[in-house]
């Protein structure tokens, strides 16, 4: 039977077990030729041969392409484009968009600052 020996002092002894160590840190070459080219045709395989413009394949509804803004002012402007055919076609997703304009439109009005605050009292 092996004697343990109570070691209070330095590194524990490795006990008939090889040591390893982790390998060395080798960075990876970000501009290799295989990284660097990586998608360079997409834009070519997609598009083709560059007679068609990105802003040509964007599909949607006519009023809603290249429109930015928040939920309120995308339903106001849905309500300009499709407002009266909604009344008369589908009443019930027209009052569904007016409760909900009109919800958001309370919502930005009490976030925003009076016109009184602003110093101007003449208004």
């Amino acid at each position: 039977m092996k004697q343990l020996l109570c070691i209070s002092l330095g590194v524990l002894p490795r006990h008939e077990r090889p040591v390893r160590s982790l390998p060395p840190y080798r960075p990876s070459d970000s501009w290799s030729t295989k990284k660097a080219f990586f998608g360079q045709n997409d834009y070519i395989d997609i598009l083709g041969d560059g007679t068609v413009h990105p802003a040509d394949l964007l599909t949607g509804p006519r009023w809603l392409i290249a429109f930015k803004a928040d939920e309120r002012l995308r339903l106001l402007r849905q309500m300009e484009w499709k407002g009266n055919r909604l009344k008369l076609f589908y009443p019930s997703e027209y009052n569904r968009i007016h409760k909900r304009i009109c919800y958001l439109t309370k919502i930005y009005n009490f976030k925003r600052k009076s016109r009184s605050a602003d110093g101007d009292m003449s208004l």
